[in-house]
């Protein structure tokens, strides 16, 4: 009986590392026709009490509920919720079932399937190609791309700049919605400097010209978050930034020039 650990490597190494089943078998010692059934599962194994004649089994799927909203709760937090539940037993017992139930239930946090509607959100993202443009008297200049990626269909567009200014970020981001035909309804974005104010920890802001260009609508709302930037990346395509490649309608070294978008302030 294979459990939530074994499906969520199944799924991780599938989706997220592009194995084969065989090579996943293999890995994994089981059998190929397990990694279809693993694979086939949208949801991990349900986990199914097997002790009885405890006085904490009847509390098994509130606590399996406390973990599924924190897998790393601490036993005192669950006992203080077990209490007025009814449960009148020590912390000892709860200590052992948290043994057994907690690295599940952390298993099963560490994969979630994510899917996103046509058009409700982009991931932004510069692209530093590491190409220098010649723009005359043999001077050169590197190349940015702003990367637009939509996670539901993978498509992306790139605008191309000769900096990574505040308003180089605002006309590439028009610039690549533009190009894939609409603006999605939100967007994330790394902590860029162009887009976020400087802070010490807590939140991030935008930076004031964009965060009102937004609110007039002139640029989508755009969230400032790493780890959702991140989770989006990977339901995208393959990362420009990362690779350098993906179904770009140019050539890098022969078309980069032209593409090139001085951008200035009116």
């Amino acid at each position: 009986m294979h459990d939530v650990k074994d499906w969520a490597e199944v799924h991780r190494l599938f989706h997220r590392e592009r194995w084969s089943k065989t090579a996943i078998a293999e890995k994994l010692v089981m059998s190929r026709n397990t990694v279809d059934r693993l694979l086939g599962l949208e949801e991990p194994p349900r986990y199914e009490r097997t002790s009885r004649g405890s006085a904490l089994d009847r509390f098994d799927d509130d606590i399996v509920a406390m973990l599924t909203e924190n897998p790393k709760a601490p036993a005192t937090v669950i006992l203080e919720r077990l209490r007025p539940l009814g449960y009148a037993g020590g912390i000892t017992v709860l200590k052992e079932r948290l043994a057994r139930l907690r690295p599940v239930m952390v298993a099963a946090k560490s994969y979630q399937r994510t899917s996103y509607l046509p058009g409700e959100i982009a991931q932004l993202d510069w692209w530093h190609t590491g190409y220098a443009v010649p723009v005359g008297k043999d001077a050169h200049r590197e190349a940015f791309g702003l990367v637009a990626t939509l996670p539901h269909s993978a498509a992306h567009a790139t605008c191309f700049t000769f900096s990574r200014t505040t308003p180089d970020f605002m006309a590439a981001t028009l610039g690549c919605f533009a190009r894939l035909g609409g603006v999605p309804e939100k967007a994330v974005t790394d902590n860029e400097g162009c887009i976020v104010k400087p802070r010490r920890g807590g939140r991030a802001q935008l930076v004031d010209d964009v965060l009102d260009s937004s609110e007039r609508g002139h640029l989508v709302s755009l969230a400032a978050a790493s780890h959702c930037a991140r989770d989006v990346r990977n339901k995208g395509a393959p990362h420009l930034a990362h690779s350098g490649e993906g179904p770009m309608p140019f050539k890098l070294g022969s078309d980069c020039p032209r593409h090139i978008a001085r951008v200035r302030t009116s």
